[in-house]
C-alpha cells in the first residue's frame, strides 16, 4: 500500500487577513445588533402590550360604557344640582338616593360592570365638586395597576 501525497496549499497571509477581517466585521456587526436590541427592548414591550390591549373589544366595550356613565352623571348632576357622594357612589344613577330630588332611576345596575365583571369605580374630586375620577380596575381588579381604564378625553 503506498500513500501518494497530494498537494495542500495553505492559504496565503493575504487570504488570510481578508477572512480575518471578514469575521471581525460580521463579530462587530451582531455586537451592534444586539446592543441596540438590548437598548430598545425595555421600551418596545410595554409599548406593543398597550397597544395590543388598546385594541381589544374589552378596551372599546369600557370606553363606551365609560362614557355613558358619564353622560348619566351630567344627567345626575342637572336633576340634582350636585354630584353623587362617594358613599351615594355610582348606585345614586340606579336607585335614586334619598337626598336625591329626582327619584327615577338613570341607569340600569347591568350597566355599572366592567368587561371583567368588576365594579366601575367613582370617586368625586374633593376639591372640585364639579370633578371626578371614573374608571375600570382592568382586567387583574387591582387599582393603580397599567390595565386600569379610565375614560378617554
Amino acid at each position: 500500500m503506498t500513500f501518494t501525497s497530494t498537494e495542500v496549499t495553505s492559504p496565503t497571509s493575504e487570504d488570510q487577513g481578508s477572512a480575518d477581517h471578514r469575521r471581525r466585521r460580521v463579530l462587530w456587526g451582531w455586537v451592534i445588533g444586539f446592543l441596540l436590541l438590548a437598548t430598545l427592548a425595555p421600551f418596545s414591550g410595554p409599548l406593543i402590550e398597550q397597544t395590543q390591549y388598546r385594541l381589544s373589544s374589552a378596551w372599546d366595550r369600557c370606553q363606551s360604557d365609560l362614557r355613558t356613565i358619564e353622560t348619566c352623571l351630567a344627567r345626575y348632576q342637572h336633576n340634582n344640582g350636585k354630584l353623587p357622594t362617594e358613599a351615594e357612589g355610582l348606585q345614586a344613577l340606579v336607585a335614586a338616593p334619598p337626598s336625591a330630588r329626582s327619584k327615577s332611576p338613570i341607569l340600569k345596575s347591568n350597566s355599572l360592570v366592567d368587561a371583567w365583571g368588576g365594579i366601575y369605580q367613582y370617586r368625586p374630586f374633593v376639591n372640585d365638586p364639579s370633578g371626578y375620577d371614573l374608571f375600570s380596575l382592568g382586567a387583574d381588579g387591582i387599582e393603580g395597576t397599567r390595565d386600569d381604564i379610565h375614560l378617554d378625553p
